[in-house]
């Protein structure tokens, strides 16, 4: 939990870029997900087939999101960064310094990906 309130500017000095890196299976989909995430997959695929339900990571979007995606679900933990511990601990290195998670958040919802999608359901 602590690791999420480091300043995105001081992230490479606390963790190795590996620390960030996902496992994912051979066809691109999430190997480890959070079980609440996995458990709503789950529910879906009582209904759908294994082609229309996919829990990936930020950086296979473009594996699976595309003309034929109809609905996109995101899931986050503190996207905005402004739990009390978060943005305590954010300030102790300064000013207006953008926590990990709401960093990271913000990645995926200005992926490329996901603006493409979006600009076809205006």
């Amino acid at each position: 939990m602590l690791s999420a309130t480091i300043p995105q500017k001081y992230c490479s000095t606390f963790f190795n870029k590996a620390t960030f890196e996902n496992e994912s299976w051979s066809d691109g989909r999430a190997k480890y997900v959070p079980n609440g995430l996995r458990m709503v997959e789950t529910l879906l695929l009582r209904e759908y087939s294994d082609d229309d339900v996919v829990v990936c990571y930020v950086d296979q979007l473009e594996r699976f999101v595309g003309p034929e995606t109809k609905v996109l679900a995101i899931h986050a933990h503190n996207p905005l960064g402004i739990s009390y511990a978060t943005d305590v601990y954010s300030k102790l290195a300064g000013e207006n310094l953008m926590p990990v998670n709401a960093f990271e958040f913000i990645r995926i919802v200005t992926h490329p990906v996901i603006e493409k999608l979006n600009q076809r359901s205006l």
